[in-house]
């Protein structure tokens, strides 16, 4: 599985702390995020801000879309689409003009996503929206 380093922009240290509480992969984060109990104790034992763990939980859910990486959830994350849900309720054209203009001045990929590939995000995105209401909180 994936390291946790590896999504929603979790510093080394940080994800050093969730990991001696038991969580090293995206599926771990997600599964703490369906347990708001548990969620309040990582954040307790590990001094992370709750805040701040529940903004991983979204962005470790919108990495579970396919093509969807650190890069280009950071230029969703830039245009307001920071989660599974906000995805399925994005229109496809509009959001691929709207990465292209942050991209334009922020430039945080080399190449945009095409058009037909962020329409596939919001297909997706739809399918695994119903399934996520409780690992969104915030």
């Amino acid at each position: 599985m994936a390291k946790i380093v590896k999504i929603g922009w979790i510093p080394e240290e940080q994800a050093r702390k969730l990991g001696s509480v038991g969580i090293s992969t995206p599926q771990d984060l997600l599964n703490l995020c369906n347990d708001p109990e548990n969620l309040q104790q990582v954040a307790q034992l590990t001094g992370i801000r709750l805040r701040t763990i529940k903004k991983w939980c979204k962005n470790a859910s919108i990495n579970r879309i396919d093509g969807v990486g650190t890069q280009y959830a950071g230029l969703l994350n830039a245009t307001g689409v920071g989660s599974v849900i906000e995805l399925a309720q994005s229109i496809p054209q509009s959001l691929h003009r709207e990465m292209a203009e942050k991209n334009s001045t922020l430039n945080l990929v080399q190449k945009l996503p095409s058009q037909t590939l962020v329409g596939k995000w919001v297909v997706q995105a739809k399918g695994l929206a119903g399934d996520i209401g409780k690992v969104e909180p915030l």
